[in-house]
């Protein structure tokens, strides 16, 4: 059998021994968990009004993870079950991800099996799947703009870089924290004595944008346009 095909095979195993997991524990209610009612709360404005408004619960952007709830409320309805559902989704593209960065970078069977168990039987992992806190949907675009930095490192193809890029932006908007990926990114080209100084000059430019950006999106949130909320009486599940 080709080695791609037992890595799928492999992959595949190990996803379905963290599906049985969530089955056990069962997370199914049209319930909030832990402080996920406050991003909840955003998706359900957005999806009611069409205005972006943060609650003032927590300091996090939020916007891409808001954004992703909405889709699946969009196409499902809204309810806390399937705002849950949507960062499960997640949970397992961070798991593919982590998977196929092992296995660019390790030819060790072992170290892909247990790098994934170890995750997966994690209480932190798992919990954090199965809410619609930022824990999850950061770590898998984290994860994933890890992996094609790595690759574009490896190859010097620009079609890595910017999925990189991308992700790494989008992560800045799930939690400021972000910032670090580009920041990263700008150290290692800066140092590299084989980039001239106009390509050194890119990540720093990229970073900048980034930062005025994030700076722009958070003052815009505390302007009257954007609080225009539903009244607390029509908070309903």
């Amino acid at each position: 059998m080709n080695s791609r095909y037992k890595n799928i095979i492999e992959l595949v195993c190990l996803l379905s021994i963290y599906l049985c997991i969530v089955i056990i524990i069962n997370p199914r209610g049209n319930f909030p968990t832990n402080d996920d009612w406050s991003y909840s709360r955003t998706v359900k404005i957005f999806l009611e009004t069409g205005v972006f408004q943060l609650t003032g619960w927590g300091s996090l952007p939020l916007l891409p993870q808001a954004m992703w709830g909405w889709f699946f409320c969009k196409v499902f309805g809204f309810s806390f079950e399937i705002l849950r559902f949507s960062t499960f989704i997640l949970s397992i593209l961070s798991l593919i991800f982590i998977y196929l960065t092992i296995l660019e970078y390790s030819g060790s069977r072992v170290l892909r099996i247990f790098s994934i168990l170890f995750i997966i039987s994690n209480p932190l992992f798992t919990a954090s799947s199965l809410t619609f806190m930022t824990d999850i949907p950061f770590f898998a675009v984290g994860i994933a703009a890890v992996y094609f930095y790595l690759r574009f490192f490896h190859t010097e193809k620009f079609t890595y870089l910017l999925p990189a890029i991308i992700l790494s932006i989008v992560s800045i908007f799930v939690r400021q924290i972000g910032l670090l990926f580009l920041v990263s990114f700008a150290l290692v080209i800066f140092f590299n004595r084989e980039m001239s100084l106009g390509k050194k000059l890119i990540p720093l430019f990229i970073l900048i944008l980034s930062i005025t950006v994030l700076i722009l999106f958070q003052n815009s949130m505390h302007l009257p346009a954007h609080r225009h909320s539903l009244p607390i009486q029509e908070w309903k599940i």
